[in-house]
Protein backbone atom coordinates (compact mmCIF):
# COMPACT_ATOMS: atom_id res chain seq x y z
CA UNK A 1 0.00 0.00 0.00
CA UNK A 2 1.67 3.55 -1.14
CA UNK A 3 1.53 6.44 1.02
CA UNK A 4 1.87 9.79 -0.29
CA UNK A 5 3.14 12.55 1.52
CA UNK A 6 1.38 15.59 2.06
CA UNK A 7 3.00 19.10 2.75
CA UNK A 8 1.08 21.70 4.48
CA UNK A 9 1.08 25.13 2.21
CA UNK A 10 1.08 28.42 3.67
CA UNK A 11 -1.66 30.79 1.36
CA UNK A 12 -0.48 34.11 1.73
CA UNK A 13 -3.09 36.46 4.62
CA UNK A 14 -4.83 39.28 4.07
CA UNK A 15 -2.59 41.32 5.83
CA UNK A 16 0.32 39.97 3.68
CA UNK A 17 -1.31 41.13 0.47
CA UNK A 18 -2.23 44.31 1.40
CA UNK A 19 1.13 44.98 2.31
CA UNK A 20 2.58 43.43 -1.29
CA UNK A 21 -0.07 45.56 -3.27
CA UNK A 22 1.09 48.64 -1.12
CA UNK A 23 4.81 48.35 -1.54
CA UNK A 24 4.17 47.62 -5.29
CA UNK A 25 2.25 50.86 -5.13
CA UNK A 26 5.16 52.75 -3.30
CA UNK A 27 7.18 51.69 -5.70
CA UNK A 28 5.08 52.79 -8.70
CA UNK A 29 4.85 56.21 -6.95
CA UNK A 30 8.27 56.70 -6.50
CA UNK A 31 9.04 55.98 -10.13
CA UNK A 32 6.21 58.68 -11.45
CA UNK A 33 8.25 60.68 -8.81
CA UNK A 34 11.36 60.19 -10.45
CA UNK A 35 9.71 60.73 -13.76
CA UNK A 36 7.99 64.01 -13.39
CA UNK A 37 11.40 65.35 -11.30
CA UNK A 38 13.11 64.81 -14.11
CA UNK A 39 11.06 66.14 -16.69
CA UNK A 40 10.75 69.70 -14.64
CA UNK A 41 13.57 72.31 -15.37
CA UNK A 42 14.30 75.10 -12.68
CA UNK A 43 14.99 78.30 -14.71
CA UNK A 44 18.47 78.41 -16.05
CA UNK A 45 21.07 81.28 -15.70
CA UNK A 46 24.14 81.62 -18.00
CA UNK A 47 26.96 84.31 -17.51
CA UNK A 48 29.31 85.38 -19.70
CA UNK A 49 31.98 87.51 -18.24
CA UNK A 50 34.95 90.14 -19.99
CA UNK A 51 37.97 90.60 -18.10
CA UNK A 52 38.17 90.90 -14.64
CA UNK A 53 40.07 94.23 -13.98
CA UNK A 54 37.59 95.46 -16.17
CA UNK A 55 34.58 94.65 -14.40
CA UNK A 56 36.01 94.82 -10.80
CA UNK A 57 36.55 98.65 -12.04
CA UNK A 58 32.78 98.68 -12.38
CA UNK A 59 30.70 100.36 -9.42
CA UNK A 60 27.41 102.20 -11.49
CA UNK A 61 25.29 100.68 -13.81
CA UNK A 62 23.06 103.01 -15.92
CA UNK A 63 19.89 100.57 -16.45
CA UNK A 64 18.54 101.96 -19.97
CA UNK A 65 15.24 102.13 -21.01
CA UNK A 66 13.20 100.23 -22.93
CA UNK A 67 12.92 96.77 -20.61
CA UNK A 68 9.39 98.13 -18.79
CA UNK A 69 8.98 96.19 -15.70
CA UNK A 70 12.28 93.91 -15.93
CA UNK A 71 14.33 97.21 -16.03
CA UNK A 72 12.25 98.37 -12.94
CA UNK A 73 12.85 95.35 -11.48
CA UNK A 74 16.45 95.05 -12.03
CA UNK A 75 16.85 98.49 -10.97
CA UNK A 76 15.68 97.41 -7.42
CA UNK A 77 17.31 94.33 -6.94
CA UNK A 78 20.66 95.52 -7.80
CA UNK A 79 20.44 98.29 -5.78
CA UNK A 80 19.50 96.37 -2.70
CA UNK A 81 22.96 93.59 -3.99
CA UNK A 82 24.66 97.31 -3.07
CA UNK A 83 25.33 98.36 -6.71
CA UNK A 84 25.08 102.10 -7.20
CA UNK A 85 21.98 102.14 -10.28
CA UNK A 86 20.70 104.89 -12.32
CA UNK A 87 17.36 103.78 -13.36
CA UNK A 88 15.93 104.16 -16.51
CA UNK A 89 13.54 107.24 -15.88
CA UNK A 90 16.76 109.21 -14.84
CA UNK A 91 18.48 107.60 -17.78
CA UNK A 92 15.92 109.25 -19.91
CA UNK A 93 16.24 112.66 -18.44
CA UNK A 94 20.14 112.50 -18.57
CA UNK A 95 20.57 111.41 -22.32
CA UNK A 96 18.36 111.92 -25.30
CA UNK A 97 18.91 108.55 -26.56
CA UNK A 98 20.10 108.62 -30.34
CA UNK A 99 19.29 106.21 -33.11
CA UNK A 100 22.11 104.09 -32.31
CA UNK A 101 19.57 102.61 -29.20
CA UNK A 102 17.02 101.82 -31.54
CA UNK A 103 18.68 99.90 -33.86
CA UNK A 104 19.83 97.44 -30.91
CA UNK A 105 22.38 99.14 -28.46
CA UNK A 106 23.29 102.47 -26.45
CA UNK A 107 24.72 104.69 -28.93
CA UNK A 108 28.07 106.33 -28.67
CA UNK A 109 27.15 109.77 -27.65
CA UNK A 110 24.57 108.77 -25.14
CA UNK A 111 27.33 106.01 -23.64
CA UNK A 112 29.94 109.56 -23.80
CA UNK A 113 26.83 111.32 -21.77
CA UNK A 114 26.34 108.99 -19.49
CA UNK A 115 30.59 108.48 -19.24
CA UNK A 116 30.65 112.50 -18.41
CA UNK A 117 28.16 111.92 -15.35
CA UNK A 118 30.64 109.31 -13.70
CA UNK A 119 28.75 106.34 -14.66
CA UNK A 120 31.15 103.11 -15.49
CA UNK A 121 28.47 100.68 -17.63
CA UNK A 122 25.00 100.65 -19.13
CA UNK A 123 22.81 97.94 -18.37
CA UNK A 124 20.62 96.77 -21.18
CA UNK A 125 18.08 94.20 -21.36
CA UNK A 126 15.42 92.39 -23.51
CA UNK A 127 12.79 90.57 -22.09
CA UNK A 128 10.60 88.07 -24.47
CA UNK A 129 7.15 86.56 -22.85
CA UNK A 130 5.88 83.29 -22.95
CA UNK A 131 2.48 81.98 -23.21
CA UNK A 132 1.22 82.25 -20.10
CA UNK A 133 3.03 86.50 -20.09
CA UNK A 134 5.10 85.06 -17.44
CA UNK A 135 8.68 85.93 -18.80
CA UNK A 136 10.02 83.40 -21.39
CA UNK A 137 13.31 84.31 -22.18
CA UNK A 138 15.89 87.63 -21.03
CA UNK A 139 18.95 88.67 -22.19
CA UNK A 140 21.02 91.44 -20.29
CA UNK A 141 24.37 93.37 -21.72
CA UNK A 142 26.50 95.09 -19.84
CA UNK A 143 28.34 97.93 -22.09
CA UNK A 144 31.40 99.75 -20.81
CA UNK A 145 30.73 103.93 -21.06
CA UNK A 146 34.20 104.89 -22.04
CA UNK A 147 34.63 102.72 -24.43
CA UNK A 148 31.33 101.01 -25.58
CA UNK A 149 32.74 97.47 -25.57
CA UNK A 150 30.28 94.52 -24.30
CA UNK A 151 32.09 93.22 -20.83
CA UNK A 152 29.71 91.14 -19.55
CA UNK A 153 26.27 89.37 -20.42
CA UNK A 154 23.44 87.05 -18.52
CA UNK A 155 20.95 85.34 -20.36
CA UNK A 156 17.99 84.02 -18.62
CA UNK A 157 14.98 80.68 -19.66
CA UNK A 158 12.25 80.13 -17.70
CA UNK A 159 11.61 76.72 -16.18
CA UNK A 160 9.65 74.11 -17.32
CA UNK A 161 7.40 70.80 -16.49
CA UNK A 162 6.39 68.38 -18.65
CA UNK A 163 3.36 69.72 -20.79
CA UNK A 164 3.38 73.03 -22.07
CA UNK A 165 0.48 74.79 -19.88
CA UNK A 166 -0.18 71.87 -17.63
CA UNK A 167 -0.29 72.48 -13.82
CA UNK A 168 3.29 70.85 -13.31
CA UNK A 169 4.27 73.55 -16.15
CA UNK A 170 2.66 76.20 -14.20
CA UNK A 171 4.72 75.38 -11.11
CA UNK A 172 8.05 75.13 -12.58
CA UNK A 173 7.66 78.82 -14.13
CA UNK A 174 8.58 81.71 -12.47
CA UNK A 175 7.17 85.50 -12.50
CA UNK A 176 9.28 88.53 -13.45
CA UNK A 177 10.36 89.30 -10.10
CA UNK A 178 11.89 86.00 -9.25
CA UNK A 179 13.73 86.40 -12.62
CA UNK A 180 14.87 89.48 -12.03
CA UNK A 181 16.59 88.34 -8.66
CA UNK A 182 17.73 85.52 -10.42
CA UNK A 183 19.69 87.56 -12.54
CA UNK A 184 20.46 90.43 -10.39
CA UNK A 185 22.38 87.31 -8.50
CA UNK A 186 24.11 86.84 -11.69
CA UNK A 187 25.25 90.45 -12.44
CA UNK A 188 26.67 90.74 -8.78
CA UNK A 189 28.78 87.51 -9.45
CA UNK A 190 29.96 89.00 -12.24
CA UNK A 191 31.34 92.16 -10.60
CA UNK A 192 32.46 90.73 -7.73
CA UNK A 193 33.88 87.21 -8.22
CA UNK A 194 37.75 86.76 -7.80
CA UNK A 195 39.51 86.51 -10.98
CA UNK A 196 39.21 83.21 -12.78
CA UNK A 197 36.65 81.82 -9.95
CA UNK A 198 33.24 82.38 -11.93
CA UNK A 199 31.27 79.77 -13.60
CA UNK A 200 27.79 78.77 -14.69
CA UNK A 201 25.95 76.50 -12.66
Amino acid sequence: MNHQSTRDVDFPSKRSLAFARGAVGRLLACGLGAALAIACQAPQVRVVRGPADVLESIDSIAVLPGGGVLSDALSMELLARGIEVIDAEQVASLVLLDEGHSAGGPGVRSLSRLQDEGIDAALQSNLVLGYDARPQTVTVRIIQTGTGKLIAGVTWKNGSGGERGSPADQDARVDVDIAAQQIADAIVRILRAPRGELSNP
